[in-house]
């Protein structure tokens, strides 16, 4: 029925569709596009293109290697590594998650993880029938052009940033703490604008990953890594590989092989900040620290309120009333909330897990409810991002968005639009079958 609706309205938007303002922007998206092809900044790429081959081939040959080729042989014939990226990612990690921490679990807080998994599991069972009754239509262009909007709001606001603070973030711990939120915000919007970018950069007939791709997944890190967050960049990391990965740029065993990587690199990023704050630590307790301390804080949720609702919604609307002030309702920040309930400290924001703001909020209800929607959503993404690669972009912000929100929770005005505008995108590229395509 909505799917009918939205379609509906759509179609019959003549006279938004012929207006001036419609005309405009069309122009505007086309003038840019052309713009950027004769740019100084595309030849620029072109030149290191020409400059990182060499590179690039050596890696070719050292891939055709027979230890390399045999492992990816028999790597190709992997379900589990073909569903690395999948839906089934994020039961799977929320799993992973829970198992690393040192936390003593309740009962209570056992059977809301156990139920809130077997919520979501329905939920892609439910995508995925609906999804065989569906085709995606939706232009290239499009997806590109928000893409292409999304990257330079995030330079703009990293430049803004910059500019503020007369500083590095990542190289200084204290300017972090005076960077604005805005800026922030709009930072980290070249995330999403890559993932868009990369699921609709025209395929070349080399199968490997050319440089200029690799140029692109450089260029829209710089804001996120510049700036200092893991959690963006950890966001960025998953989608980019969902991206190259579905677009089959990437083989079974690279995506095992940076998977790795990933980790390894979390891992060493942990250690080296608790070592800056005066703690030694071994890798294993490293990586155990924060999902410890996040877990705990849940299970100290549930002991103290059960499953019941306490702030009534509040939590989630904090996540917009704290940034745009006209707005009324709470000044303080969702994790300082949470916090506040977790027994934490009250001046310092806390993270526990993805549960906490729809238990606090919406009680178990609510969580049963938002895991079983989180589910299907994914899953009608994933599948229409099969049948249409432009929608991989939406999917990839789906997908990392909620696999960091894990621990993080979902709960910052920036990661909201983001996942609207990616499910409106999937929502209104749906169409039902006919006896012709199907």
């Amino acid at each position: 029925m909505l799917v009918k609706a939205f379609s509906r309205l759509f179609k019959g938007g003549r006279i938004i569709k012929d207006s001036k303002t419609a005309l405009l922007i069309k122009n505007l998206f086309t003038f840019f596009v052309r713009a950027s092809r004769r740019s100084i900044f595309s030849k620029v790429i072109t030149s290191l293109s020409l400059l990182l081959s060499p590179l690039f081939s050596s890696w070719g040959k050292l891939r055709n290697s027979p230890i390399i080729a045999k492992t990816s042989s028999f790597l190709d014939n992997s379900y589990f590594i073909d569903h690395l990226l999948s839906p089934i990612a994020f039961p799977l990690m929320i799993l992973a998650f829970f198992a690393v921490a040192n936390v003593l679990y309740g009962p209570k807080t056992l059977i809301l993880i156990f139920s809130g998994i077997t919520s979501f599991l329905i939920g892609i069972f439910w995508g995925s029938l609906e999804s065989r009754r569906l085709n995606p239509k939706v232009k290239d262009l499009t997806i590109f052009s928000l893409g292409l909007i999304m990257l330079v709001i995030g330079f703009l606001g990293f430049f803004l940033q910059i500019r503020r603070v007369m500083a590095i973030p990542i190289l200084n711990e204290a300017v972090r703490r005076r960077l604005s939120p805005k800026y922030n915000y709009m930072a980290w919007t070249s995330v999403p604008g890559t993932f868009y970018v990369l699921s609709t950069f025209k395929k070349e007939e080399e199968e490997s990953l050319p440089v200029k791709l690799l140029l692109l997944i450089v260029i829209g890190f710089v804001p996120t890594f510049l700036l200092g967050y893991r959690t963006e960049m950890l966001a960025y990391f998953i989608g980019v590989l969902t991206v190259l990965y579905y677009r089959r740029y990437m083989s079974k065993f690279a995506l095992l092989l940076w998977t790795a990587f990933g980790v390894i690199i979390y891992v060493v990023t942990s250690v080296v900040r608790l070592m800056f704050a005066g703690l030694t630590a071994n890798p294993l307790w490293a990586a155990a620290y924060r999902p410890t301390i996040t877990a705990g804080f849940l299970e100290g949720i549930v002991m103290r309120y059960g499953w019941s609702q306490v702030t009534g919604g509040l939590i989630h609307l904090s996540g917009i009333s704290s940034l745009l002030r006209f707005i009324p309702g709470p000044r303080y920040g969702p994790r300082t909330i949470i916090g506040i309930y977790a027994g934490g400290r009250r001046t310092i924001s806390t993270t526990a897990t993805i549960f906490a703001q729809f238990l606090l909020d919406f009680g178990f209800k609510g969580v049963i409810f938002a895991f079983l929607a989180l589910g299907f959503l994914l899953s009608i993404a994933f599948n229409m991002s099969k049948k249409k690669e432009a929608l991989l972009g939406p999917y990839a912000t789906l997908l990392s968005y909620a696999m960091v929100g894990i621990e993080t929770g979902i709960l910052d005005l920036n990661v909201y639009i983001y996942l609207i505008l990616s499910s409106i995108i999937v929502i209104l590229s749906l169409r039902a079958k006919t006896k012709e395509t199907s």
